[in-house]
């Protein structure tokens, strides 16, 4: 385990949408940045263990190029450490301008360790194959972009292209409820972010309930300004971009104003500058107060539901026939 001291703040696819395509995209995009959010009051950590895998093509010293897992973060309020602490993305879709984001990984990530790129645990390439990194199909892109979030690697990112933001809705494993209602300096996080560059500006809103697909949100956005992160010192060099450090942000859910016993199952972000985000969790040093995932869709009625309706129906027409005379 590298520990990381405290430190103060110191060949691809053509970029292309049908014109429809990207107007809606954009217009999403634009409604959401228009919301009104609340400046946050972040709980960022003072220390992160992180393990590499012996078969790892990281470098001794100097960025890292390849998978290494997040163990632990250290807080005011305590230690948070294993990996069941942890609750990693389980649905993932763009939601703003799919041509400002893509999945990356690290330099060197050729699946020596047991644990390949993006790319290739989402099936959409075989070990060493070439494929259409930046492509803007949603199956394509979607499903890469939820395998970096998926995994607790930080060198498993999205990248951030240049020249206008995005968004995109992310789902957790599990739910997870305030550990301290109404304290937003309890020392302990919900949440967990992870930026490169410590260099951007985000908006969160929590998602607290409906389904993936028509989710419902908490009354309260919040802004994130990756400069205020906790600077890990930890530098990472990923296949498009040369090697920065990474931030590390942690968000306790009160500063979302939700009533008692709301449930934070997902979030969406958006930015207009597209930041290069390695992780985003759910975090308790309880792992039993993790709770049911969220409804990918709605729970479709059976079949025998609606036969009992015909029936019903069936025998409320016999009981309006006239009767014979």
């Amino acid at each position: 385990m590298r520990l990381a001291p405290p430190l103060r703040r110191l060949t691809a696819a053509p970029h292309c949408l049908p014109f429809v395509v990207a107007a809606a995209a954009a217009a999403t995009l634009a409604a959401a940045l228009a919301a009104p959010a609340s400046a946050a009051t972040l709980t960022n950590p003072t220390a992160i263990g992180i393990t590499i895998p012996s078969d790892s093509n990281n470098p001794a010293t100097g960025p890292l190029t390849d998978d290494a897992y997040l163990q632990s973060l250290t807080f005011t309020g305590g230690i948070i450490s294993g990996t069941d602490k942890f609750s990693a993305a389980r649905a993932f879709t763009v939601t703003g301008d799919r041509r400002r984001i893509n999945a990356e990984f690290g330099e060197d990530d050729d699946g020596s360790d047991g644990d390949d790129n993006p790319f290739v645990k989402a099936k959409l390439a075989g070990p060493g194959e070439t494929f259409p990194r930046e492509s803007t199909d949603p199956a394509f892109q979607d499903a890469a972009l939820l395998q970096a979030f998926n995994s607790l690697s930080i060198t498993e990112i999205n990248d951030g292209e240049g020249g206008g933001g995005y968004g995109f809705r992310l789902a957790f494993e599990n739910g997870l409820t305030d550990n301290i209602v109404g304290d937003v300096n309890d020392g302990l996080p919900e949440l967990i972010f992870f930026e490169r560059g410590l260099n951007d500006v985000f908006t969160v809103r929590l998602i607290t309930g409906g389904t993936f697909e028509t989710p419902e949100f908490a009354p309260t956005s919040v802004q994130l300004d990756s400069r205020d992160f906790f600077n890990s010192g930890i530098s990472i060099d990923t296949t498009e971009a040369t090697p920065q450090n990474l931030g590390i942000g942690g968000l306790d859910l009160d500063n979302f104003n939700l009533d008692a016993g709301a449930v934070a199952f997902g979030i969406e972000i958006t930015s207009g500058a597209g930041p290069d985000l390695t992780g985003l969790l759910l975090a308790t040093d309880d792992p039993s107060r993790f709770e049911d995932p969220l409804p990918l869709a709605p729970v479709p009625l059976p079949g025998a539901f609606f036969l009992l309706m015909g029936g019903l129906a069936g025998l409320i027409m016999l009981g309006r026939r006239p009767r014979a005379c």
